[in-house]
């Protein structure tokens, strides 16, 4: 569980990615609301595929790391 004020303790200009799949069987697509809520300077991306652990294929993520 985060604490209340997670959100205000993080840098203002550090960008912030959420990555979550929708067939996610132990986290809920739903939970993204709950950081949007928190964190809306994040971007926030929904994958149609890739469960848990984006089947263990992070080139989406290291794509998008080396844009930055």
């Amino acid at each position: 569980a985060l604490e209340e004020n997670f959100a205000t303790r993080l840098p203002k200009d550090l960008p912030i990615v959420f990555y979550h799949a929708r067939d996610d069987d132990v986290v809920p697509v739903s939970h993204l609301a709950l950081y949007k809520e928190k964190l809306p300077q994040a971007t926030f991306l929904e994958l149609d595929k890739g469960g848990h652990q984006l089947d263990k294929d992070l080139s989406k993520v290291a794509h998008d790391i080396q844009k930055l």
